[in-house]
């Protein structure tokens, strides 16, 4: 009996997962005559960000089903808010009325979940392969490598046999979505740097989010970063905690994968020609390209090393990821995730600079360098300052 009340308060939940909710609920509760409420037109933002970011289309279909619902004369809405007394100020939820509607949403997820298992177990085994996991994430809107499949397999694939049953699936299915996509040894990497940019408040604002991204060598632009924010921003506070700030980087890596799928793509289509190339499957995971054709792939990714150093660099890289002069999709990403890196680190000594743009600054320097030695002295300052329009009226 005990146990039957502690369920029906919590409505199955552990009381982790009721601690969590109840801040995300505080995020998005208002006061209404002393009692904090969450208003219905804030309700999916606020079970997005519970649940993820795939949590956007349940909250469609639920919808959808409460549409139906109201042609009947009432709503899910009405249904779940009709506890709430006249006397207690506006419509909205309660967070005991939040926690019924979230077990709504997390047995859509979990049928969800099933249904995409029964779709996608092509054997009828009762078992998802590795391949197989890797089509349903591709369904997703993911683009998964081989080393994300190897870790969501050595964290809930607990015989080994390289296959998850449904209730391994739905374990891995949470490891997935805690980490949106990125391999336990990323997300960690990731939260390190989160915390070194947080404000006490457990969040980083637009300009941090630059800041981190210049560190790295990326070089995208103010409004660019900001469009990305609006996206994952789901409570509205113009600032990110930690699951937004995850959901921002792996929008970003989607399209870097993208970026390097192309460049691929392209790669083999210039090999082949067009007609055999047609004939082709995008997706299958033998698709090669030749070692001899890596400097193709990399010019159509802006990443051809042209100087000596460089060269060194790509021929040690392609001795290591590529196979008898072979790289498949992995492989090249792997490769060109490296080159990534060194061209970052490049850049992060050039401030986030592009090449012309340390040019024009190294004539700069020049011309006012006019000693040539250098360094620029205080005979010097007033020809870094004039064309700002400063003036020095002495020397002092």
């Amino acid at each position: 009996l005990s146990l039957l009340l502690v369920y029906r308060q919590t409505d199955g939940f552990s009381h982790k997962e009721i601690r969590q909710m109840y801040r995300c609920f505080c995020r998005f509760a208002v006061d209404a005559n002393n009692v904090k409420k969450v208003p219905h037109y804030r309700l999916s933002n606020a079970l997005i960000f519970e649940f993820g970011a795939q949590a956007a289309e349940l909250a469609r279909q639920l919808a959808k089903q409460d549409q139906r619902v109201m042609r009947r004369g009432k709503s899910l809405w009405m249904m779940a808010s009709s506890t709430v007394a006249k006397n207690e100020g506006p419509a909205g939820l309660t967070f005991r009325q939040f926690v019924t509607w979230s077990r709504r949403m997390k047995e859509a997820e979990i049928n969800e979940y099933v249904r995409q298992f029964k779709r996608f177990d092509q054997s009828q085994d009762g078992v998802l392969d590795r391949w197989e996991v890797k089509q349903v994430l591709k369904e997703m809107g993911y683009m998964p490598l081989q080393s994300n499949i190897q870790d969501l397999f050595r964290s809930v694939d607990a015989d080994g046999d390289g296959t998850v049953n449904l209730e391994e699936y739905l374990d891995l299915m949470e490891y997935f979505k805690r980490w949106d996509g990125f391999t336990r040894e990323e997300a960690a990497e990731l939260l390190t740097i989160f915390k070194r940019h947080a404000s006490t408040d457990g969040e980083i604002s637009t300009m941090q989010i630059m800041d981190i991204l210049r560190a790295s060598g990326r070089t995208n632009s103010l409004r660019k970063i900001q469009q990305l924010v609006a996206k994952v921003d789901v409570d509205e506070t113009h600032s990110l905690d930690f699951k937004e700030f995850l959901r921002l980087m792996r929008l970003l890596r989607e399209e870097e994968l993208g970026q390097a799928r192309q460049g691929f793509l392209l790669t083999l289509k210039e090999t082949l020609g067009a007609e055999d190339f047609a004939k082709l499957d995008p997706d299958d995971e033998s698709l090669f390209i030749q070692r001899d054709r890596l400097k193709l792939a990399l010019r159509l990714l802006e990443l051809d090393p042209l100087d000596g150093d460089g060269y060194v660099e790509l021929q040690t890289l392609a001795d290591r990821y590529s196979k008898e002069d072979r790289l498949d999709f992995d492989s090249f990403v792997n490769l060109v995730d490296e080159l990534h890196h060194s061209c970052q680190a490049e850049k992060k000594k050039q401030a986030s600079f592009h090449d012309s743009e340390v040019q024009d600054i190294r004539r700069q320097f020049a011309r006012i360098d006019h000693d040539g030695s250098g360094e620029i002295d205080r005979d010097e300052i007033p020809r870094l300052l004039k064309p700002m329009g400063i003036e020095l009226k002495n020397k002092d």
